[in-house]
């Protein structure tokens, strides 16, 4: 039951806000008991809203390198925020670029802002403009409303090359870019 109860702010944050993290969290059910540990990302998932960041590192990682989104996402939002490690912006944004290469909606939004802010990057307005397009392009509804405070600093000449550097992603199918 205790489980039961630390999912349902989850719920209600991804229903309202889309969970930084945790977007995906529609495809699995909350148990009402402790995990059994069949499922690493959704034992990391419980034990990050019981502030046991260490538990979802520990979850997450071999997972996130099998390939698994959601762990790969979970991890850059640890790494971005010093969450159970140091704060390590280039770690994050690699565990966000794998993400994003996973077609994750919100992965491109997370890289958008990295860009945006230089948090393990030079600043680049045109690669933040061309993430946040991208989630935009995978349903994070809330990267359009950053395009458009986005697109009210940058000139038509910019956001022609970014459309340009949008195209050539998708077609890279999200990897390089």
């Amino acid at each position: 039951m205790r489980y039961l109860i630390l999912a349902l702010p989850v719920l209600l944050l991804t229903t309202l806000i889309g969970s930084p993290v945790f977007s995906a969290i529609g495809n699995h059910a909350f148990p009402s008991e402790k995990p059994t540990g069949n499922d690493p990302y959704l034992s990391g998932l419980v034990a990050y809203y019981a502030d046991d960041f260490v538990t979802a590192l520990n979850k997450w990682t071999p997972i996130a390198k099998q390939g698994n989104a959601d762990a790969q996402k979970g991890l850059g939002w640890l790494y971005n925020e010093g969450k159970g490690v140091p704060r390590d912006y280039k770690i994050a944004l690699k565990w966000f670029t794998l993400a994003a290469e996973h077609q994750m909606a919100s992965a491109p939004y997370y890289l958008a802002g990295m860009y945006l802010d230089g948090h393990g990057v030079l600043r680049d307005s045109i690669r933040a403009y061309m993430w946040f397009s991208i989630a935009a392009s995978l349903k994070y509804e809330i990267a359009n409303q950053e395009l458009n405070l986005l697109k009210r600093s940058m000139s038509a000449t910019q956001i022609k090359a970014t459309q340009s550097l949008v195209r050539e992603c998708v077609k890279k199918m999200y990897r390089g870019c």
